[in-house]
């Protein structure tokens, strides 16, 4: 139990940060203006656990604790849902509607584009 939070724990420390330095890499994008820094992540995020879990089903035999590192750990940590609402109530407080709704639909949909690109790339290699 404990050697699972810590592997829970360190994955997602280096989740956040990688997260941080993705935001301030896409920080000057301003298009549409809205953060496209936690969109990307969470469109990365979203394709690599369909990727690391259909790898995981598929091709290698990862173990439960490399499981709760990588996915529950990492990626889960990379992509964040807390960021993405604080965003949206942001931006529905400065009554922009439609740039609130245009963030949702656009990361909602593209991240479960990119989410079930993942889990058939793999067949498609195969």
């Amino acid at each position: 139990m404990l050697n699972n939070i810590l592997l829970i724990g360190t994955g997602a420390v280096f989740g956040a940060v990688l997260r941080h330095y993705v935001s301030i890499f896409f920080a000057p994008l301003t298009i549409f203006g809205f953060s496209w820094g936690i969109l990307a992540c969470n469109i990365i995020g979203s394709f690599l656990v369909g990727l690391f879990i259909e790898l995981s089903v598929i091709i290698i035999d990862i173990s439960l604790e490399m499981r709760f590192l990588i996915v529950t750990g990492f990626l889960s940590s990379f992509t964040t849902f807390s960021t993405f609402a604080m965003e949206t109530v942001l931006m529905l407080n400065k009554a922009q509607y439609i740039m609130a709704f245009t963030y949702v639909f656009v990361s909602v949909v593209l991240s479960i584009i990119a989410l079930y690109i993942g889990l058939n790339i793999i067949k498609v290699f195969l």
